[in-house]
């Protein structure tokens, strides 16, 4: 890893907003990292992970490892919650200034909030809960959504950079390579005054047992379970799976 300000072929590259909340990155960054690195190497382009928060150098090597070539890196007390206003302002600003080709963020509370926000003030296209991202023989991103019957393909074949939202599992974990090298830069974080909304706290409810997102198998039950004694069936099957 090392920290400078001078990148060779940074702009059209592809960008992933990491999601972090209380120092932890959501699993579906790695896994959106990986899924870009697949496309930015099929494109020639590089990859790079913008991330906000305090106290997040740590995350860095982390990034890189799991497939960035940059970290854009915006640090500040003021974002040591999520915080709606600045981080749609920073991202939009460094989005206008480098140029990227593709954007993509998770399908969570924040990414949710932030893309449709980001793309407004971009004045580009968003698809969310994209369950696979690939390209056509023109290197135009075709984003896939669930569909009636099937698969839906979108492309924003004029303006960029082209968006997507996708949940966590829809793509693998890749493999951390401890030799891969990046570059960190430092971005400054944008001054929002008298914010409309401002993030005070954040409680989560506790999860019991595995959530949706890590089980490996997933079961579903009807109205043929008929009653609790069924329920119960449905839930051994799902212990034994998982």
């Amino acid at each position: 890893m090392t920290n400078e300000n001078k990148i060779e072929n940074e702009r059209q590259s592809i960008w992933v907003i990491a999601d972090q909340l209380d120092g932890i990155i959501n699993p579906v960054t790695f896994q959106l990292v990986g899924r870009a690195r697949k496309l930015a190497d099929n494109l020639s382009k590089k990859v790079a992970c913008v991330i906000l928060g305090d106290d997040i150098e740590k995350h860095a090597d982390t990034l890189i490892a799991s497939g960035a070539d940059i970290v854009y890196m915006a640090q500040s007390p003021q974002v040591t919650l999520y915080q709606q206003s600045i981080y749609k302002d920073t991202l939009s600003a460094l989005a206008k200034e480098k140029q990227p080709d593709m954007i993509f963020l998770g399908s969570t509370t924040v990414g949710r909030e932030l893309a449709p926000l980001i793309a407004a003030d971009l004045k580009t296209g968003l698809s969310a809960h994209c369950i696979d991202l690939c390209l056509d023989d023109k290197g135009l991103l075709e984003q896939k959504i669930p569909a009636y019957g099937g698969l839906m393909t979108i492309t924003c074949p004029e303006k960029r950079p082209q968006m997507a939202t996708c949940a966590q599992g829809v793509f693998p974990t890749p493999e951390p390579d401890k030799n891969k090298q990046g570059i960190v830069v430092n971005i400054p974080i944008s001054n929002t005054a008298s914010p409309k909304v401002q993030t005070l706290d954040i409680v989560r409810e506790p999860v019991e047992g595995l959530s949706i997102e890590t089980a490996s198998s997933v079961v579903a039950g009807g109205a043929g379970a008929q009653d609790r004694d069924g329920w119960e069936l449905i839930k051994t099957l799902s212990d034994t799976l998982n």
